[in-house]
């Protein structure tokens, strides 16, 4: 939670969003502002997303998932080699999207840990995320390059989420910034 400067900034100055819960394994029971800035804010951290949808009584609109490290990457230092299967990202978050569907939950993937690579950003559409997110137009510009040249078509918006400035969701023309 304290690297993610992302989550950081929409449970500390999100006005477009009202934050729930964060999900936090490793701080799970305790309250998001007395661990980010020792000011209690009455977002609960919680173990996973059972214990998200469990609390909540209207289920929640969206559900914003990403990593994002202080500085924005993951540095050299800190993974020097970053592998993952795209078949299990896309089992995972198409898991995530039916369980969130149930609820009538959009789901977001944020792909700026990745510097917005197609690949990743393919396969998060492909188990059905309703919109692409990054607090980058460069990784989006690439997204939208990607699609171009591939010819895909696909429904997902694309989504500029920055913080503490408040988040909006893009509303121009797919072709603006070339997404």
């Amino acid at each position: 939670m304290f690297d993610g400067k992302t989550a950081n900034g929409l449970v500390r100055h999100g006005k477009n969003y009202d934050i729930l819960s964060v999900i936090d394994a490793t701080k799970a029971s305790q309250d998001s502002g007395l661990v980010l800035d020792g000011v209690l804010n009455g977002i609960p951290l919680v173990a996973g997303l059972a214990g998200a949808l469990a609390r909540e009584v209207d289920p929640p609109s969206f559900f914003i998932v990403g990593v994002a490290p202080t500085s924005g990457l993951l540095s050299p230092s800190a993974c020097p080699r970053l592998e993952f299967d795209l078949a299990k990202v896309e089992a995972n978050a198409g898991t995530l999207v039916d369980r969130c569907a149930k609820r009538g939950i959009s789901v977001t993937g944020i792909t700026k840990v990745l510097r917005g690579l197609p690949a990743l950003a393919s396969t998060l559409t492909l188990a059905g995320v309703a919109a692409l997110g990054d607090s980058r137009i460069d990784n989006l510009e690439r997204i939208g390059e990607a699609r171009r040249r591939e010819g895909t078509e696909d429904n997902a918006e694309t989504v500029l989420v920055r913080s503490p400035m408040s988040c909006r969701r893009w509303s121009g023309p797919r072709s603006a910034w070339g997404i």
